[in-house]
């Protein structure tokens, strides 16, 4: 799936993480999403969450940039 999301031109850049115990995370939703994760120093610590971030290439609905 990360293949073909690459290839559609579309994805600006595409990263995977894993949060462990110890780490800070929060997120947010709503109209103005954030997520914070810090890393903490185990990275021999339990796996708690995984997420992936893509940034959209910025483009009008005519290919053209905004």
């Amino acid at each position: 799936m990360i293949d073909l999301a690459r290839r559609s031109g579309q994805i600006a850049s595409l990263s995977a993480r894993v949060v462990r115990e110890g780490d800070d995370f929060s997120f947010e939703f709503g109209l103005e999403e954030k997520l914070v994760h810090c890393p903490g120093e185990n990275e021999d610590a339990q796996v708690t969450h995984v997420y992936a971030v893509a940034r959209l290439n910025r483009s009008l609905p005519t290919g053209k940039p905004d």
